[in-house]
């Protein structure tokens, strides 16, 4: 189903296609393998000096006991001499030599990794050290099984009948897809496949194989048409880039021929677009692709000359995330284009391929324009108006990492799971519940550039190891963009109880700054601020104010999907009633019924929240306003406030709690939640229909603040207030 007025781009699944397109059959279509032949190279009498087979047993095991008790294609879910080491330090388990190995690995969609382990007679002397590396394994979720060399030789035994017992269950586990369900699976993979085909043909560009300038010829081998269509997305995010920045990478026309059935030809046309044609020159220089879907990394390569391809494309699933490498020769470099109206058509086309929305918002392209730009400013948009895509997408379309500061846990939280939907997951939170090890990781990943976005608070900028980890960060990479999220923080906090926030600013120009001690531009997000705050945040910050880009704002802050309310109580009326009825009127302002209104529907749920201003007070508290919402709704509610309104939890206990309640509802499984003003600042929940304040908020900026949380998706919203002047 498709609605072309939808501000999201894509296609719905239709009830009819859902049943025939189950995640199930999607996985059972991607884990579909070719009968598995290792690698004479990798084997253990190849001749080689260093053979990936350490013994006849692992062989042995490979070759004959898989093939033979598993199936001819389970090779493919075994990875011989596994990193040890990377796998614990990618888990947060401490670095090591990073020279031991385990003999196999087997990791499947269908089950845990299991590690093997083939025991000579050496192993028998070394019991204690085989624990240790077990229980370390263990400890990051992989299972092990070591199995003696004589069973390996035998066939059959205790060990084996285990290993058989937990391979198969990963391999039966998804049953093959049929029909139109097999046809919607394999459309799902195909698109899958034409995205690392994107990526195979921006290596290419990057080793020079293709030139900007010339005719394109690109060969691909083992897919289907989509991959054809993922070619042209990538022509056209290229241009995009090109003129952002004044460089050239494009070709004068690009033929992409996939395998012997489909053939394609584009040229740029003077508008800028590309049309197919005919008549294009197409070189005898070609680049070729292969995909082998049903392959992997250690598989053989085959006879019939893979060798002339030049990129070859095999899936591997292993269970640790794999690093990257960024390294950058040059400096900061700001956009090329004069005028935002140049510039729109290009970023449009960014947000549409990575974001997936039709049109920017009010202001904000012209927002991600200033940043590229390298222009310091603040931006004051309405809640609910997109400020987190201007900074993700700003910090995506320059080289480098990009540094967010949030006042809150949640609120880094929510953002890193948002960037993480979008497929953005070089995201990282360092919050203060990472400790020990696990920072000391994540530090060290972010030395080596290997984020494109770190998360943080205020008070991380004090931390000498996060200081550090900056500093080492400009040898390889640097900080492209820094960024202050709730920027009102500045004004409201720097001055009251969190003194990290007074000299925010010049940390980030400092430890952002370049080899050449340019600092990187600062962007300052917030969705309410007074005039005063507004002048505190300009100078807090060091913006110059005089400079027509130093503030970006719409011409109103109207919410017009919202409608107010305000009902009213006095000391003689209960409010609890009140807030009963407000609740009871709720679904009837939307024209639905209570039973249907208060049920969680997956993401068509009418989400809302009620805001209370005290966590343990009686009537106004979290517990007391919960029971009252609870029976009013007959649905299933949860609450979140900054301290525990039980008094016998530890703060430990609730944070994780509140965590699971928030989850809970962000994830459209509970339709309600009652919270105070903790419930994060910004956090992007499109269907919340309606806010509810049993109690006033301290602030008008607060409450409009907390108002604006519903009708993000610019569908009617209702905001009411219960109000007592008493």
């Amino acid at each position: 189903e498709f609605d072309a007025s939808s501000s999201e781009i894509g296609w719905d699944l239709g009830l009819s296609t859902l049943r025939r397109l189950r995640p199930e059959s999607v996985l059972a279509t991607a884990t579909e393998r070719s009968q598995f032949v290792l690698d004479s190279a990798f084997d253990f009498d190849s001749g080689s000096d260093e053979p990936l087979l350490q013994s006849e047993a692992e062989a042995r095991f490979l070759n004959e006991w898989v093939p033979n008790t598993l199936g001819p294609s389970a090779g493919h879910w075994f990875t011989p001499q596994a990193p040890l080491d990377k796998l614990l330090e990618s888990a947060g388990e401490g670095e090591g030599s990073g020279a031991r190995r385990i003999d196999f690995i087997f990791c499947h969609p269908g089950s845990a990794p299991l590690a093997i382990e083939i025991d000579g007679p050496e192993h028998d002397a070394a019991v204690d050290v085989d624990e240790a590396r077990d229980a370390s394994l263990r400890s990051i979720g992989i299972d092990v099984l070591r199995v003696k060399n004589a069973e390996v030789r035998r066939g059959g035994g205790p060990v084996l009948d285990r290993i058989r017992t937990r391979c198969l269950e990963a391999l039966e586990a998804f049953s093959p897809a049929t029909g139109d369900e097999k046809a919607n699976a394999a459309f799902v993979v195909d698109c899958a496949t034409a995205a690392k085909v994107q990526f195979a043909v921006a290596r290419a560009v990057e080793y020079g194989w293709l030139t900007a300038g010339e005719d394109w010829a690109i060969d691909i081998s083992g897919v289907a048409a989509p991959a054809a269509a993922g070619v042209l997305d990538a022509l056209e995010l290229l241009a995009s880039f090109d003129a952002l920045y004044g460089v050239r990478s494009i070709p004068t026309s690009c033929t992409v021929r996939v395998g012997d059935r489909f053939g394609v030809t584009w040229i740029r046309t003077s508008g800028g677009g590309w049309v197919e044609t005919t008549d294009a020159k197409v070189p005898h220089e070609r680049v070729r692709i292969a995909v082998e879907s049903g392959a992997s990394p250690f598989h053989a390569i085959p006879s019939n000359g893979l060798q002339e391809f030049d990129i070859v494309i095999r899936p591997a699933f292993v269970p640790a995330l794999l690093a990257t490498e960024q390294s950058f020769d040059f400096h900061r470099r700001a956009a090329k284009t004069a005028t935002y109206q140049e510039a729109s058509g290009p970023l449009r086309m960014f947000l549409r391929n990575v974001f997936r929305k039709r049109e920017f918002r009010p202001m904000q392209g012209e927002a991600v324009f200033n940043t590229l730009c390298q222009n310091d400013c603040v931006v004051l948009l309405p809640t609910g108006a997109g400020k987190s895509i201007i900074y993700q997408l700003a910090g995506l379309l320059m080289p480098g990492l990009t540094l967010v500061v949030d006042p809150i846990n949640a609120l880094i939280e929510d953002q890193v799971e948002g960037m993480n939907r979008y497929g953005i997951d070089r995201a990282v939170a360092i919050t203060r519940d990472i400790k020990g090890e696990e920072r000391e990781r994540l530090l060290r990943r972010v030395e080596r550039g290997e984020y494109h976005f770190v998360l943080h608070s205020p008070e991380r900028l004090q931390s000498p190891q996060f200081r550090s980890a900056l500093r080492a960060l400009v040898n390889c990479s640097l900080v492209n963009l820094a960024v202050i999220d709730e920027a009102h923080c500045v004004s409201e906090c720097g001055h009251d109880f969190r003194p990290a926030y007074l000299n925010l600013a010049n940390n980030l120009r400092r430890l952002g700054a370049d080899d050449e001690h340019n600092p990187p531009p600062l962007l300052a997000l917030t969705g309410t601020a007074a005039r005063a705050v507004l002048r505190d945040v300009l100078a807090d910050l060091g913006i110059d104010r005089s400079r027509s880009e130093t503030l970006v704002r719409p011409d109103s802050f109207d919410r017009p999907e919202i409608r107010f309310e305000i009902v009213r109580t006095s000391p003689k009326e209960d409010p609890q009633a009140a807030l009963r009825g407000v609740l009871y009127d709720m679904p009837g302002k939307f024209g639905l019924p209570r039973s249907e209104f208060y049920r969680p529907t997956g993401r068509d749920t009418a989400s809302g929240i009620v805001f209370v201003p005290t966590v343990k007070a009686r009537t106004y508290g979290l517990r007391d306003a919960r029971d009252v919402v609870r029976q009013a709704t007959r649905s299933e509610v949860t609450i979140y406030g900054g301290r525990s309104p039980w008094r016998s939890d530890s703060d430990h206990k609730w944070e994780a709690e509140k965590r699971e309640n928030a989850a809970a509802f962000k994830a459209n499984r509970v339709p309600v939640l009652v919270a105070t003003k903790a419930f994060g600042m910004g956090i992007d929940k499109p269907n919340i229909r309606y806010t509810i304040h049993f109690g006033m908020p301290m602030s008008l900026e607060g409450f409009y603040q907390e108002a604006g949380r519903a009708g993000r998706d610019r569908e009617l919203a209702q905001s009411t207030v219960v109000f007592s002047e008493y």
